[in-house]
């Protein structure tokens, strides 16, 4: 379990990590679970090199509520 888990963790795409597939996606119970995780929030990753907030933000069609839900947490995650 815990390679797999590693392999979520650390794994990148074109578009990011598996958090930046959830921000793109809307799918915020997604990006609950790797948040809970362990996964690294202010990773830079994907094409823009930019953390999960960037395609959060610009891949909300429609201001629908749940892109700004998956915005103000991870913006709520952010380590500074």
């Amino acid at each position: 379990m815990a390679s797999e888990n590693s392999d979520t963790l650390e794994g990148v795409t074109f578009f990011g990590t598996f958090l930046h597939d959830a921000a793109i996606y809307g799918n915020y119970e997604i990006a609950k679970y790797r948040v809970g995780s362990g996964i690294d929030v202010n990773k830079k990753a994907g094409y823009r090199n930019g953390t999960a907030l960037a395609p959060a933000d610009s891949a909300r069609p429609h201001n629908q509520p749940h892109y700004h839900l998956i915005i103000k947490f991870i913006n709520n995650c952010i380590r500074k």
